[in-house]
């Protein structure tokens, strides 16, 4: 039996949540919650992991935002849409799950909602 959680170890969970599955089931798209104990404030990243022939590699990290959440797969497994907040309402961005940077695609001024993709996009 180990000893009981202080408060040190409550601030260095990660939590993931939000997983989104690509369309050929190969591949998940995950919010990953920390504690930045410095600033006293919770950060979201997007992460992802991807099935091989032995299991799933390793995570591996796709954004470094400090508000990111809702990802979503295009239709077609090669993008993730999500939101991004922090400097204000979340906006939404598109990323090739290949990687690269974050493409900001509104600019709306009470924010977006979670991103839906339109069948065959």
């Amino acid at each position: 039996m180990g000893r009981p959680l202080d408060l040190e170890d409550i601030s260095a969970l990660q939590l993931p949540s939000d997983p989104a599955i690509a369309p050929d089931g190969r591949r998940v798209v995950y919010v990953l919650r920390t504690t930045d104990t410095g600033a006293d404030a919770d950060r979201t990243a997007l992460w992802s992991v991807t099935a091989t022939d032995d299991g799933w590699a390793e995570p591996v990290q796709l954004t470094r935002g400090t508000a990111d959440s809702s990802p979503a797969f295009s239709p077609t497994g090669d993008r993730v849409a999500f939101l991004r907040g922090g400097d204000g309402p979340p906006q939404l961005h598109l990323l090739a799950v290949s990687g690269g940077e974050a493409e900001r695609v509104t600019d709306l001024p009470a924010g977006a909602g979670a991103p839906v993709w339109s069948p065959g996009r």
